[in-house]
């Protein structure tokens, strides 16, 4: 990969909300099966830690896209923008 579509902030954010999921799981003893009893058995038997996954890398990309540095610059031929993503 080139460019990373991380930072730092958005990382930290993922892990930090993984982390709560996975605790509040182990300190309440919750499972989908308990949360949505009318939904499907195959999505039930899905295990907390993958929704802890899923969630960390969805609030991870949000952040980053949030928090990403981003310059612009101007060619000096028309007065369009070219916009970079600074490493």
């Amino acid at each position: 990969m080139k460019k990373n579509p991380l930072t730092v902030k958005g990382v930290s954010a993922g892990i930090i909300v993984g982390i709560s999921i996975v605790g509040w799981q182990a300190v309440t003893g919750a499972h989908l099966s308990k949360l949505f009893p009318s939904w499907p058995s195959y999505i039930q038997d899905i295990n907390m830690g993958f929704l802890a996954l899923t969630v960390n890398i969805i609030v991870s990309l949000i952040v980053s896209s949030f928090t990403r540095n981003v310059t612009g610059k101007n060619d000096g031929l028309t007065n369009e923008k070219t916009v970079e993503n600074t490493p």
